[in-house]
């Protein structure tokens, strides 16, 4: 199995967990602090939706992906707590929608050979 197909392959894995553990949730409990410091469960399930359209991006349009890399990283320090505050007005169904659309994306991603950032910029770096 190529290592694409083992990644994606997990992701369902970890897809199933992460379903079975929200799933009939009451929309309070999406409030929860995690242990990541001022994230809610809510703020963590965002990340994965928007990360998860990050890697399908990387899949199907490289070029388009590594633009969106330097942008986030040119932006600010702390790019995914900026992702959180963009975020942090979605309603629960909207995210659990989100998520669940996104993961069915990206698992049913074509087979690509996985490449390093570096890579997707065309440069190495040590």
């Amino acid at each position: 199995m190529a290592i694409t197909q083992e990644l994606l392959a997990d992701l369902r894995a970890e897809t199933a967990e992460l379903e079975s553990m929200i799933g009939g949730v009451d929309s309070a409990a999406w409030s929860t602090l995690t242990p990541a410091a001022g994230w809610t469960v809510q703020d963590q399930l965002n990340h994965l939706a928007y990360f998860d359209d990050a890697t399908t991006l990387a899949i199907r349009d490289p070029a388009e992906f590594s633009q969106l890399a330097d942008n986030l990283i040119h932006s600010a320090q702390d790019f995914a707590g900026e992702i959180a505050e963009q975020q942090s007005n979605l309603s629960v169904e909207t995210t659990g929608n989100w998520l669940r659309r996104a993961r069915d994306t990206t698992s049913s991603s074509r087979s690509t050979p996985l490449k390093t950032l570096d890579e997707y910029r065309g440069s190495a770096s040590p």
